[in-house]
């Protein structure tokens, strides 16, 4: 690197800093400054230009010219940094630093010095002089060298305990909860400066505290009172699912009352819950005084009530889909962000208990870095997509996306003959899709409406591929790459109560993490699975409108999971076509009418 020693200012920094002393009365003039700009008029003309005209900074006059080196050094487990008989004004102990310098960084600096010698010769620059201590052998070269103030590798990140301190989470090994981020975790020194890796290390390490506080951790509401629900709609949803979640939820959520615009809904509704019953949105929403909005309505009204809500700054749950298109849905997010809303989406499949675990496990490492995410016919549209992030990662983004479709017809019926079972008289159609994320992790999406009718096909799976491991469904296959040692384990598990199917806790064995739980903060009243993740939501959802915090599925990522599936469609309709992402929708929309519009030309 450079080290410029410089002659004297340069006449156009000498220049402004006269203009500003001329404008600040209580500072004396720069005639110093006002000297030096005269004295050198070309320059300051140069200077100028380049500063004014060109927008980059202006050369200052160097009277010499040092070239310097940082080298990387070899991790000398005698360097250590240690605590000191010494107090700082508060009584704690001062860092003592025991720095050690190996022979091998003074042959490092010579032959990094022998090297740019040699490129300078052959680009014929003019050669610099060596500095006199690259050619001592007594150990006086010591004494020329010294820190860039950047401690590093006190505690290394390391594969186990035998050679660092903490694991690729920046946990400490043997200590769950506790986590180191910065420098100090480095393997190696490398070189200065370091504090870009260290903040990279620092947001990483945020991102997967974040990550698995929001999946895992029950979210406990102390302050008073109870956040008040308005619910929208009657229907199966709401008395299948969110009635037996919100009572269970009774001692920290508030039923404020619902509606629905069908009059023997609202009667049967209220029969079998007590909520109070409202005619009319504007009524519930007026008089009932929600501190959030709970929507479970069908999906062509799922739009215009979100837009109410977001119209009274009224926080919002909804349900899956966010919205049919891709535009519609960056609308209302765009208006939520605007207004400060906190906006939600209750997506199920994404949070139920098994991916819970599988979650915990991606994010211990325990198959080692994702390569790819399969949804071999497992989950249907937007909850598959929603799967499918969740297991990459919701903060890597989409990039490309390839999607083709293929119809079998009716294949489950034998030709000229009535189907003796309902099902087998569904048309087959399959989806195959591939989505790349900006990372290069792959998503496998393949999709049939048919195939889970089908009694023809078998359960689809969703499969999870690590440098280490794999998991499918529930089972987990883990291999060792340093001896080759294979080991399976099933998920367990474990109910609360004896004859009862009531999840307490769910578990998978790892030979390397032990024992991995995910515990149900729900066991007791006996709520399904699907209604155990939608009380994950719920309950998260009220403690975000108290607490300002963020739901555990947004509407901004419900959204990007929109513009994934709608670009399927639009490869599909165009013959498997590369559509990046994000979705420029207009431009799109235009080349799907040219392309389907040529191939009706062509047939013609």
């Amino acid at each position: 690197f450079p080290f410029e020693h410089y002659l004297r200012p340069a006449a156009i920094g000498s220049a402004k800093r006269f203009a500003q002393s001329l404008q600040d009365r209580d500072q004396p003039l720069a005639i110093a400054d006002l000297g030096n700009a005269l004295r050198h008029p070309l320059e300051l003309v140069n200077g100028a230009i380049d500063r004014y005209a060109f927008k980059r900074s202006a050369l200052q006059p160097i009277q010499r010219l040092d070239i310097g080196c940082c080298a990387e050094q070899v991790p000398d487990p005698e360097s250590r940094v240690t605590l000191s008989d010494r107090r700082d004004a508060l009584g704690q102990p001062l860092a003592r630093l025991d720095w050690r310098i190996a022979d091998l960084e003074f042959l490092t600096y010579q032959k990094a010095a022998q090297l740019f010698l040699q490129e300078c010769r052959r680009l014929r620059l003019e050669t610099p002089t060596m500095s006199p201590w690259l050619d001592t052998q007594d150990g006086s070269w010591r004494a020329a060298l010294h820190d860039m103030a950047h401690p590093m590798c006190t505690t290394r990140m390391a594969h186990d305990e035998r050679h660092g301190v903490v694991d690729r989470n920046g946990q400490v090994f043997g200590v769950a909860g506790l986590h180191v981020a910065g420098s100090s975790v480095f393997a190696t020194g490398g070189t200065a400066n370091p504090t870009l890796t260290a903040v990279a290390l620092g947001l990483r390490l945020a991102d997967n505290l974040r990550r698995n506080l929001r999946a895992h951790t029950r979210i406990e509401l102390t302050s008073t009172p109870r956040p008040r629900v308005a619910v929208l709609g009657a229907g199966s949803r709401i008395r299948d699912v969110h009635l037996p979640v919100l009572r269970a939820l009774s001692d920290s959520i508030e039923v404020a009352g619902f509606t629905s615009r069908s009059e023997e809904s609202r009667a049967a509704l209220a029969a079998e819950s007590g909520w109070k019953s409202f005619a009319t949105v504007e009524d519930l929403l007026e008089r009932g005084s929600p501190d959030f909005v709970l929507s479970a309505v069908s999906g062509e009204s799922n739009d215009a009530l979100a837009w109410q809500a977001i119209g009274r700054r009224l926080p919002l749950l909804g349900e899956t889909p966010l919205a049919w298109s891709e535009r519609s849905g960056r609308a209302l997010v765009s208006a939520a962000r605007a207004t400060g809303n906190i906006f939600g989406i209750a997506e199920q499949f994404a949070t139920l208990p098994a991916m819970l675990l599988l979650r915990k496990l991606i994010a211990l490492g325990g198959i080692g870095s994702i390569t790819a995410v399969v949804n071999d016919f497992a989950t249907y549209d937007y909850h598959g997509i929603a799967q499918l992030r969740a297991l990459a990662g919701y903060e890597r983004r989409g990039s490309r996306i390839q999607s083709r479709r293929f119809g079998f017809g009716k294949t489950g019926m034998m030709d000229g003959l009535p189907a003796p079972l309902p099902e087998l008289g569904w048309p087959e159609e399959w989806e195959l899709a591939t989505i790349e994320l900006s990372d290069g992790r792959l998503l496998t999406h393949h999709y049939s409406a048919g195939f889970e009718v089908l009694p023809t096909r078998p359960r689809g799976k969703f499969s999870v591929y690590g440098e280490s491991g794999s998991v499918t469904d529930e089972t987990l296959l883990f291999v060792d790459r340093r001896s080759g040692a294979r080991h399976t384990a099933e998920f367990e598990r474990q109910v609360s109560a004896a004859g009862k199917a009531d999840l307490a806790e769910l578990s998978v064995t790892h030979p390397s993490l032990g024992r991995i739980v995910w515990c149900n903060p729900f066991a007791g009243p006996g709520l399904s699975e699907e209604q155990i993740s939608v009380a994950l939501h719920m309950r998260a959802f009220a403690a975000a409108v108290k607490h300002r915090g963020a739901p555990l599925y947004s509407a901004a990522e419900a959204l990007d999971d929109i513009e994934i599936l709608r670009g399927l469609y639009y490869s599909a309709q165009t013959q498997g076509s590369t559509i990046a992402l994000p979705l420029r929708t207009r431009w799109r929309q235009l080349h799907l009418l040219a392309h389907r519009s040529f191939r009706k030309f062509l047939r013609k």
